[in-house]
């Protein structure tokens, strides 16, 4: 999901993760006392139906599945079962959360779109598709490991089952048409589980580890300890282990309060529950059962007998029945039906090989993949039939296990290969892959077992798939639905979008001719290169492409305004490449034809071609909390809607423990934060269908901050110190005074020999910034998301500001705060000591200070001396 080994952030993140969904479990050679089971029937208190209380451990491998009769017996007694979450809804939640941003968030709160990017020589080259498709036919979505199976691969595949325990509680009510539920709240967990990672790492008072301890209390017991459900031994070997009180409150006793509320909250209303939690929540004083013995429940430990196998195997053949439903793709090429709603995969490891969306059928253990792989073979000069070649010669090393058999088919003009193979765990899959001129998708379901082979879902969804019509119309002009651009085509093409590149692409039977418009979008808001420079480098990159053997010809001139270089080159079969590479502020246009002789049609392609003003849909009002500020506009990225203040509070608490791990005592909410040192933060606000782009940034200054400068703010309201560089030209600049003291100044900035354009908006307010970016061209040509965005941003400003005007001194604060009697205030002026700018009016102040200075009380007593002294030479 992101760079766990360069990102501390992301392993953070991993680990809290991981022990979210792996939790302790631990002992069994000590003779159990309170706690000698991992099954426990609740009753009393007025219960009409007993219930059951079980200790889960989070994995698949056999020794967890010694299961005996009365497990079964308390699920198929109980109306509701329950797990620390409900699987039911992990899908939805996990798509919410897109995890792989935390890496690009920084301390600056930015998302994953760079607004430093340059054209390269790899932007415009195309390059070949065999290792993609070999990706697309051998992998499968990480996550659906994590959802269905957890799985570690060879060295256990021997020593596991088909799912990890909790799954197969949820599995097992699924199939006896139980009532699902969890006692815990997905985005709470996770909240909880990286708080209590990250008070550990600030703890002040760690538990050392012993190593003389007894090898029986060693994390290596924790499988026979709970092989032999043994809890009190469990509990004793979480407690020896343990590095960290803070950790264990949070990640353990405060989720222990949770599971018993939400227990004693379902079993209360009359409903019988059977409800599988991690082992390690269940003994002790602050655990599970005792918490519900003091609510007033009686809890007996359930006698642990031999395994169950007859039971076992009775609920596996157990189908549960799914209802399908018509998926779309979001260009509309397919459509297919499956049980659930397809998510699309964010690991952006797989995703530079191609796009990937899944379904996991959690009831089943089944899956649905949809793979897209964009090749771009027709315009490399590949036909499908080549294609289908390279394809098949990939199946036998990349299908998993052994192929059963293999069916040419087609759909709707496109030819396909329809592939069974069984994998070494003996689970049967099934592929079917259609090759088109300019992506390869695949439609892929694999299930435990023979399942896909005894049922009727495979035959539903593989019969179901549908692809947009394979024909050429009559040539017609072509303009895509947010415009931008129209141009005369043999038809409707496809169009792939992917981060900062869109090509549309569609080949003329009839002629043999293969057509391509790609879009580059290069955001850039430091520099702004010359535009000959820019046509050179497309060139350049698009002759790299291992297809083309020589330049013919090229040439520079303009179209309608717009700087254009046309080129001509050979390929290897002879064959021409016509192109027209266009520079549209930061859209970058090449118009590509490949022929074995040219055509009116040819020339009529490029003739038709004519840049447009983008179309956008109607105005709404959106806000963003975090940054302070309200807009209407015609579009906001649906990324930016979604509830992902999970996520901000992740970065939050990551940024909190930085600074705790310097000063223990600090109080790290953002608000305080805010406050004492200030914030700059900021968000880029991109469509992927259009290409703009809107960089939006949001500071406040530290509590104490101060600028001597005395045109600093006429800089700052008037003018921009970053823009005062002789390469840059000021086209327009328009500054205005808003009502209560609010000042905006909006400027248009260009450079020699560039037709892109920097637009900029600063909003000013007793210290408290906004600043606007986004760019353009020298002829205006932006859509109505950057217009409508510059003209209705409205900063929402705080009743009681708690910035401070920047341009004002604050040494009398500083020492209001430094001589404070509550220690607390003073430490958070004390913080600020090094960078607090002082002068000679301040002399008696810092005199006062040095004089209290005691070195029996202060630490880094002569640190602190030494610093007061150099604020008397400034």
């Amino acid at each position: 999901m992101f760079n766990e080994e360069k990102n501390p952030l992301a392993r953070l993140i991993t680990l809290a993760v991981c022990i979210l969904c792996f939790s302790f479990n631990a002992k069994s050679q000590i003779p159990a006392k309170k706690y000698p089971s991992l099954l426990w029937e609740i009753t009393g208190n007025g219960l009409s139906k007993p219930s059951y209380l079980f200790g889960t451990m989070h994995v698949s491998s056999k020794l967890v599945f010694n299961l005996p009769d009365s497990f079964y017996y308390g699920i198929k007694q109980a109306q509701v079962v329950a797990l620390e979450n409900n699987p039911e809804l992990w899908q939805e939640e996990m798509d919410k959360y897109n995890f792989s941003n935390l890496g690009d968030m920084g301390f600056g709160g930015m998302d994953n779109v760079s607004t430093n990017e340059y054209l390269n020589i790899s932007d415009l080259q195309f390059k070949p598709f065999t290792k993609k498709l070999a990706w697309a036919v051998s992998s499968t979505p990480i996550v659906l490991n994590s959802l269905l199976y957890r799985s570690y691969g060879m060295t256990s595949n021997d020593f596991e089952e088909d799912t990890y325990l909790d799954m197969y509680i949820y599995q097992i009510g699924k199939k006896l048409q139980k009532k699902i539920t969890g006692v815990e709240d997905f985005k709470k967990s996770m909240q909880m589980t990286t708080e209590a990672s990250i008070d550990m790492m600030t703890e002040q008072n760690k538990k050392s580890r012993s190593y003389s301890m007894d090898e029986d209390f060693s994390f290596s017991k924790l499988s026979e300890a709970y092989r032999t459900g043994n809890l009190d031994w469990l509990d004793t070997i979480n407690k020896v282990n343990s590095r960290s009180d803070a950790y264990d409150e949070k990640f353990l006793y405060l989720r222990n309060d949770i599971q018993a509320n939400s227990i004693d909250c379902i079993i209360k209303s009359g409903t019988s529950l059977f409800v599988g939690v991690g082992a390690a929540h269940l003994p002790g004083q602050r655990g599970v059962i005792e918490q519900l013995r003091r609510k007033g429940y009686t809890l007996r430990p359930v006698s642990w007998g031999e395994r169950s196998s007859t039971e076992k195997d009775r609920i596996d053949n157990i189908r549960i029945p799914v209802n399908f439903s018509m998926q779309t793709a979001p260009d509309n090429f397919y459509t297919v039906k499956t049980p659930g709603k397809l998510f699309a995969s964010k690991n952006r490891a797989t995703n530079i090989f191609g796009l990937q969306s899944q379904f996991a059928d959690m009831g089943n253990g089944s899956y649905y993949v949809v793979t897209r792989v964009q090749t771009n073979a027709a315009i490399m000069g590949f036909s499908n039939k080549q294609v289908e070649q390279k394809l098949d010669s990939l199946l036998y090393e990349n299908v998993p296990g052994k192929i059963i058999s293999k069916v040419a088919v087609t759909n709707n003009g496109y030819r396909g290969i329809d592939v069974t193979n069984k994998t070494r765990r003996g689970d049967v899959q099934r592929f079917r892959i259609y090759i088109t001129p300019f992506e390869v998708v695949m439609f892929k379901m694999s299930g435990v077992g023979d399942y896909i082979t005894k049922g009727t879902e495979a035959d539903i969804f593989f019969n179901s798939i549908a692809l947009k019509p394979l024909k050429n119309n009559a040539w017609s002009n072509y303009t895509p639905t947010v415009g931008g651009f129209t141009i005369s085509l043999p038809g409707e093409p496809v169009q792939f979008i992917s981060k900062n590149n869109t090509i549309f692409g569609i080949a003329d039977s009839s002629e043999n001719v293969q057509y391509a418009i790609v879009r580059n979008d290069i955001n850039n808001y430091g520099f702004v290169g010359e535009d000959t420079v820019d046509l050179n480098l497309l060139h350049e990159s698009f002759r790299n492409s291992d297809f083309i053997t020589k330049t013919v010809q090229s040439q520079k001139t303009f179209l309608n305004g717009y700087p254009i270089m046309d080129a001509q080159y050979q390929d290897k079969t002879n064959n021409t490449y016509q192109c027209r590479y266009i520079v549209q502020g930061p859209h970058y246009y090449a118009l590509i034809a490949h022929y074995a002789k040219p055509s009116k049609k040819v020339e009529g392609f490029f003739n038709s071609f004519k840049l447009k003003p983008l179309v956008m849909g109607n105005e709404q009002t959106y806000s963003d909390s975090s940054l302070s500020f309200s807009v209407k506009t015609t579009y906001f990225p649906k990324d930016q809607l979604k509830d992902n203040d999970l996520l901000q509070t992740i970065m939050n608490k990551y940024k909190q423990m930085a600074v705790k791990l310097d000063d223990k005592e600090y109080d790290t909410s953002r608000q305080n934060i805010k406050i004492w040192e200030g914030v700059f933060e900021s968000k880029s606000y991109h469509n992927d269908t259009t290409g703009e782009n809107i960089l939006v940034t949001y500071s406040t200054p530290a509590r104490y901050y101060f600028d001597k400068d005395s045109i600093s703010f006429k800089r700052t309201v008037y003018g921009d110190k970053k823009m005062e560089d002789s390469s840059w030209i000021v086209r327009e600049k328009k500054i205005d005074s808003l009502p209560n003291n609010v000042y905006t100044r909006s400027t248009i900035y260009t450079s020699k020999n560039s037709s892109r354009t920097l637009l900029t908006k600063v909003f000013y307010k007793n210290g408290v910034t906004h600043t606007l970016m986004s760019e353009s061209d020298t002829l205006g040509s932006h859509s109505s998301f950057v217009s409508h965005f510059f003209v209705s941003f409205a900063p929402i400003y705080e009743p009681d500001p708690v910035a401070f005007e920047p341009f004002q001194k604050k040494s009398k604060i500083f020492f209001q705060d430094y001589f404070s009697p509550d220690s607390v205030v003073h430490k958070r002026a004390l913080r600020f000591l090094q960078t607090i700018n002082l002068d000679k009016d301040d002399f008696s102040d810092i005199k006062k200070a040095i004089a209290q200075l005691s070195w029996k009380k202060d630490k880094k007593y002569m640190t602190k001396k030494a610093l007061w002294l150099s604020k008397i030479g400034t």
